[in-house]
């Protein structure tokens, strides 16, 4: 409506509550508008990790499914050959894409206020929170409702009240524990995959602790990050050494155990909160455009060292997996309790580097102006492409034979079938949401455009 106001009663059509429902503002404006320039402030390598590591995201919910959920020919083969090849280890080990997300959310979550800060604005703490929880809130309203009533009614198929049916009964009933943020201490909720959200909301209602006294007396903040970050660690070493639970989520564990897991580390908040906390020591870094001058040699040997830990952090991954394996609590707690914080410090280097002029190729990839479009789809991509996913089981007639090449054939076709989902999330709900609070809040549209809080699962 406001679109056809816009184009026959031009006047009309420029009243700010209108146009923020405009397809022209919210296509162009929002979604197709690309930088034209380094702006100060502007951290454009983060618009291309966060659209790879969405895709991950996706790549691994995809081989995740065909493992576990798909009728297949070769299920017992399948799991035994692939969980033994070495370049699995990036699928095997995909759940440090959240971690990425993680330490983009802290990163952000404290740059943001001390760059206002600098410009002489204040934190306002209601203001704050108001604006975080609507903006994420809105969108995942609307795909709850889109689960809970409309999903079940687009297809048929073998298999589709089996995966659909379920699905919807526990959006019908825990809808609110999704909106409210608390449904990862929930056994069964609403959209699993949605976990992350609750994680990174709890950790951003925690952050003003952390953000007054990195603006006020940042010696303090920046010594309560440190001691957080000891204690997140020291955590989940101790509870994995103690409950012998493996190195992290893995496929060749018994049930029980993979369950004892995921609810006491993997959707544990207080386990998933060193990135967070390391992506917010970062973004105090940042703020205060600090410009270390290294040597060729100083740069060189920082991308080594952080190539050797990533790589390090990815592949180790393949020791529990291998069939001559025994079990060993003590490796499990020292890999459980070190590798996040590990990708996390590789992570902070990669971002330092790119926006001090030492990121080389890789900044010139991250930074791509054409993957900000992309980056502003990857939180209504995320909400949307495990209703997808589960969509095509559902649909699915024949048994599926799972391999590497119909992975990616199907990892293809699971990402273009996402992205009208995504693009009509974020035209028709996120997009106009953000409009008027921008409206309602006085929010600088650079300063939302770089707060972009995606996420979101693994």
């Amino acid at each position: 409506m406001s679109t056809l106001l816009e184009a026959f009663y031009p006047k009309l059509g420029r009243n700010s509550f209108l146009n923020a429902f405009s397809l022209n503002q919210t296509l162009m404006n929002d979604l197709m508008r690309l930088p034209k320039g380094n702006t100060p402030g502007y951290l454009g390598c983060l618009h291309g990790m966060r659209t790879v590591s969405m895709m991950w995201v996706v790549f691994c919910h995809t081989y995740t499914l065909a493992l576990t959920n798909y009728p297949t020919q070769n299920l017992v083969t399948s799991m035994s050959e692939l969980t033994q090849q070495w370049f699995m280890a990036p699928i095997l080990n995909g759940y440090v894409s959240v971690d990425t997300f993680l330490l983009l959310g802290g990163l952000l979550t404290v740059y943001i206020p001390l760059m206002d800060h600098a410009k002489g604005r204040k934190f306002n703490v209601l203001k704050y929170y108001l604006y975080r929880y609507l903006r994420i809130t809105i969108p995942l309203a609307v795909a709850v409702w889109f689960v809970s009533t409309v999903k079940i009614n687009l297809g048929k198929g073998p298999s589709w009240f089996i995966f659909l049916r379920p699905a919807m009964d526990l959006c019908r009933e825990n809808w609110w524990a999704n909106l409210l943020y608390i449904s990862n201490y929930f056994f069964d909720f609403c959209m699993g995959h949605t976990w992350y959200l609750c994680v990174d909301m709890q950790l951003a209602l925690l952050a003003p602790l952390i953000i007054y006294p990195l603006i006020k007396w940042p010696k303090y903040g920046l010594a309560a990050i440190f001691v957080l970050t000891l204690g997140s660690i020291a955590a989940v070493f101790a509870v994995t050494y103690t409950e012998d639970l493996p190195w992290t989520s893995q496929f060749n564990v018994d049930a029980a155990k993979s369950l004892r897991y995921r609810d006491i580390i993997y959707i544990n908040t207080p386990m998933r909160a060193s990135p967070y906390l390391i992506g917010m020591a970062l973004g105090y870094v940042l703020s205060k455009k600090h410009h270390v001058a290294l040597p060729k040699w100083g740069v060189v040997i920082g991308w080594l060292i952080c190539t050797a830990l990533a790589l390090s952090v990815l592949f180790l991954i393949l020791i529990p997996y291998s069939e001559s394996y025994v079990e060993n609590a003590l490796e499990a707690a020292f890999y459980g309790s070190l590798h996040k914080p590990a990708w996390s410090l590789c992570l902070c280097w990669i971002i330092w580097a790119c926006v001090n002029g030492y990121g080389g190729v890789v900044n010139s990839i991250l930074s791509w102006k054409y993957f900000v479009p992309l980056s502003k789809l990857t939180f209504a991509g995320y909400l949307m492409h495990a209703p997808v996913l589960t969509s095509h089981a559902g649909l699915t007639r024949t048994p599926y034979f799972v391999s590497h090449f119909e992975n990616w054939y199907l990892f293809s076709g699971i990402l273009c079938l996402t992205l009208p989902y995504a693009i009509f999330l974020y035209l028709a709900v996120e997009s106009p949401a953000m409009n008027l609070m921008r409206l309602v809040f006085g929010k600088r549209r650079e300063a939302d455009q770089s707060n972009k809080i995606i996420g979101k699962d693994a």
